[in-house]
């Protein structure tokens, strides 16, 4: 029964990847600003146009799927969800969180998501 566990989260693992790997590509670089002390600006960029970010789909594992722009710039975007678990430690260094999303040559505006951060601590 554990094999058969394994090779069935394998499976599954495996045919999320080519959305997965969309998602990643998608991203050229990234930029962390510090902003008056207590706000963190992560800027992504990429390389592809709007209707490219907002045409494809990304599945995760346990997740309804999603645009690629919706997953980087949405309100549940990726990094706001990765910070969850860690927000009350961040909350010590920054109120804010913003997440910008720019083309690389200015092909669409670029366009932001912030999210204040809560200290429960």
């Amino acid at each position: 029964m554990e094999n058969y566990k394994a090779l069935v989260d394998y499976a599954a693992f495996i045919a999320l990847q080519p959305d997965h790997f969309d998602l990643h590509l998608s991203i050229k670089g990234m930029r962390f600003e510090y902003i008056k002390d207590d706000h963190l600006l992560i800027t992504l960029i990429t390389d592809k146009d709007e209707n490219w970010l907002r045409g494809r789909q990304v599945r995760e594992r346990g997740r309804k799927s999603q645009s690629i722009y919706e997953r980087l710039i949405g309100e549940n975007n990726y990094i706001f969800k990765e910070i969850e678990d860690v927000e009350q430690y961040l909350a010590c260094f920054f109120s804010c969180v913003t997440v910008k999303l720019e083309h690389e040559t200015d092909k669409f505006p670029a366009v932001t998501k912030e999210k204040r951060l809560r200290n429960d601590r």
